[in-house]
């Protein structure tokens, strides 16, 4: 028998599946009746549901369900919901077998095989980072990145003159790009801007409207996209503004590239996990990379973060909340990358970073998704970000009362750090959410009595294991 996290209910091709997740992150699926039982998913549906799940159009992850009880007894963690089963498939002869059996017997190793064999290195907590995806090249951040490439540092007057020489875009987008690094230097200063020199000298500036460019994307994205691989950046003329392209082109173009034969760097990581009979491979971070495009975005544009509303709001305020909780800054980030934030996250008593992570990463996924495809039913009961942020943070303070920090400053740092928000309030897509209110239940929380209490029996928990 095997423990599985349940993750989302989906609906596909008609019918309702539950997303299980094990301790190594695969993927299970159980269909769910119109009664409200569960049976076993065909062998059939398991292979494309895993598929879709694997794939770079739908970011397979995993996340918390319940929610913080912040009345009466405050509980430390949420709990997941699980189930304790056996994974299994029905062939076409109707006989149900287990699903280890059915991929061997189906002799489940080709090129689109979740059976792969790179040379993974460890990440965090059985998640491994990729040495290839699916390219025989390394992946690397940013600053490695740059010495593959025949650039030696370029500066903020190199890019410019590079932008100006270009007879490919036009000159209202020369404007926007050459403007924007004036204003990424003033408030970024020295960086290394080799990667995005890379991508500017293979800039290539193509209008789609927007069929197109959904058609193109599968996905609910209708203004622009910047193709990681080619380098080109696909817009929307009639939708197109500064910011939008800004993000595309610059919030994009400062880490993401594959230079061919060379290697591949992106803040956002592929990441693979593994068990006995399959591997999985994932794309990991995605919502930390869109808010770091759209605070470079924005800064691009002379403004202030937070000055005017963003489809990525929830996002950036995660991703500043994780930077205020661990010093990484954005020049950090942008030439680190998440395995960077990550290892500060560890260093600053945030045990859990994956997943927390992989919370915002599957909102995103409802943002993205083409509902007339593959329909995610998040937000709602199955996704709370607000039970997100508190939870951070429950995660976050746990470890320093632990270790004999004062409760109440704890508890007032922790209101502090969320409540410095750069937008009053966000959408998980359903609902707005004021993040002062957030603050308040999160100081709540790491004030009460059970907190302190669970915070120094997890401690001593942790310390009888260790010894």
């Amino acid at each position: 028998m095997e423990t599985y996290r349940i993750l989302i209910n989906i609906g596909y091709k008609g019918k309702k599946f539950k997303v299980l997740s094990n301790s190594h992150h695969q993927k299970y699926f159980l269909r769910i009746l119109d009664d409200g039982s569960l049976i076993y998913p065909t062998f059939d549906e398991y292979l494309e549901l895993y598929k879709i799940f694997s794939s770079n159009k739908y970011f397979d992850v995993n996340k918390k369900d319940d929610n913080i009880n912040s009345t009466n007894k405050v509980k430390l963690f949420p709990k997941f919901k699980k189930l304790k089963l056996e994974p299994k498939v029905i062939l076409s002869d109707n006989r149900l077998v287990l699903l280890e059996l059915a991929l061997l017997t189906a002799m489940f190793v080709t090129n689109d095989s979740p059976i792969i064999n790179p040379n993974p290195v460890e990440l965090s907590d059985g998640v491994y980072l990729l040495d290839a995806y699916d390219r025989d090249t390394p992946i690397c951040n940013s600053t490695l990145f740059a010495s593959y490439l025949e650039i030696d540092r370029p500066t903020y007057e190199d890019l410019k003159e590079l932008i100006y020489k270009k007879d490919n875009i036009s000159e209202k987008y020369k404007e926007w790009l050459t403007e924007g690094l004036d204003n990424i230097e003033k408030e970024l200063g020295e960086i290394n801007l080799s990667v995005l020199y890379y991508n500017l000298s293979r800039l290539n500036i193509i209008n789609k409207n927007y069929d197109e460019i959904h058609k193109d994307t599968g996905m609910n994205v209708s203004i622009g996209y910047f193709d990681i691989e080619t380098g080109d950046v696909v817009v929307n003329e009639e939708m197109i503004n500064r910011k939008t392209f800004c993000h595309e082109v610059l919030g994009h173009g400062m880490t993401e590239a594959y230079a061919k034969g060379k290697a591949y760097t992106s803040i956002r990581m592929p990441v693979i996990t593994e068990s006995e009979g399959y591997k999985l491979i994932y794309d990991f971070g995605i919502s930390i990379e869109e808010a770091k495009a759209d605070m470079i975005a924005q800064i691009a544009c002379g403004l202030k973060i937070g000055k005017i509303d963003t489809s990525y709001n929830q996002f950036i305020e995660f991703l500043r909340i994780c930077m205020e909780t661990t010093g990484v800054s954005l020049n950090d980030l942008i030439q680190k990358g998440v395995p960077y934030l990550i290892e500060k996250m560890k260093e600053n008593g945030i045990d859990d970073p994956i997943t927390h992570i992989e919370n915002m990463d599957a909102l995103m996924i409802s943002f993205v998704n083409e509902s007339g495809v593959f329909d995610i039913q998040i937000p709602g009961e199955e996704f709370n970000y607000r039970e997100a942020i508190l939870w951070y943070m429950c995660d976050y303070a746990d470890d320093k009362i632990a270790e004999g920090e004062n409760q109440e400053k704890v508890g007032q740092e922790v209101f502090d750090i969320v409540n410095n928000s750069y937008f009053e309030n966000v959408t998980d897509g359903k609902t707005w959410i004021n993040m002062e209110n957030v603050a308040k239940a999160a100081k709540f929380i790491v004030d009460s009595e059970d907190f302190k209490e669970n915070a120094l029996n997890n401690n001593e928990e942790i310390e009888e294991q260790e010894r």
